[in-house]
């Protein structure tokens, strides 16, 4: 049985003093579970996590305990409100939605196995609004996209969670095409030209229409394969206060004991 070495990536804000992390990849990462309780990528196309990085098109998330699929906790995206919930001047408050981007340092489309993750529905009408859009460039350049593939999934309800997964080789609900560095994109990613790399997957939730409006989600257990590889990407919630740690409560974040919660804050 192949056997996975835990990483975990600790993040900790301070509302007017800075974010700073414990631990981050700053390489690409290898083969095991890596736990990831906020940002992870210094800024865009560094390798690891950025969660709505792009304000005009954010809607509230936060890590929970309790409701994990991998772990004890997981990603809580929304409720969508559709009330331009960053603020942002003359932005459309139908842009609300949910972005986590994962930048994997130019992998090769050649070595993509699958990416996935799991999705609960908490609330709101899921039909389509859970995607995964993959950003495809004909090099190894930070060029946003040649092509960009979206795939949406319709299998998502609030009873557990479902696995969302793409292959290479499985036709996208659309394609978008930028830049006259390739004449057209062709019908899957499969069939990239050689040399062709992944700057970004995107998970997001949310329609940009009204109807996204009250929207919830859960997401957790993302799963990178490459280059014959798994990489497991686990959400989860850290203890803010110390009484978070009490009463039996380190349990819900998956500490060995209370000391040992106690310690991360």
């Amino acid at each position: 049985m192949k056997m996975y070495a835990i990483f975990t990536v600790l993040l900790a804000v301070f509302v007017g003093v800075s974010t700073w992390y414990f631990f981050t990849p700053n390489d690409t990462a290898a083969a095991g579970i890596y736990t990831i309780t906020g940002n992870t990528a210094a800024a865009e196309n560094q390798i690891g996590w950025l969660f709505n990085r792009v304000p005009e098109t954010s809607t509230s998330y936060s890590f929970v305990p309790g409701v994990g699929n991998l772990g004890n906790g997981a990603l809580q995206a929304g409720p969508i409100t559709n009330t331009n919930f960053s603020d942002a001047v003359g932005n459309s408050p139908n842009n609300d939605q949910f972005i986590a981007e994962y930048y994997t340092g130019n992998t090769l489309v050649s070595q993509l196995g699958s990416f996935s993750y799991d999705a609960k529905l908490g609330a709101g009408i899921p039909a389509t609004m859970f995607k995964l859009s993959v950003y495809s460039n004909i090099d190894a350049s930070n060029n946003p996209f040649d092509c960009r593939y979206d795939y949406a999934f319709e299998t998502v309800n609030d009873i557990g969670f479902s696995k969302h997964v793409v292959y290479p080789g499985i036709a996208p609900l659309s394609i978008e095409h930028a830049g006259d560095r390739i004449e057209d994109c062709p019908p899957v990613l499969a069939d990239m030209p050689a040399g062709s790399t992944i700057r970004a997957f995107a998970i997001r939730m949310g329609d940009e229409t009204a109807a996204d409006a009250g929207l919830i989600g859960y997401f957790d257990n993302v799963e990178f394969v490459s280059n014959g590889d798994a990489t497991y990407y686990n959400f989860e919630p850290l203890p803010k206060v110390k009484e978070d740690c009490q009463n039996d409560k380190w349990k819900t974040y998956g500490f060995r004991n209370q000391g040992q919660c106690v310690k991360s804050l």
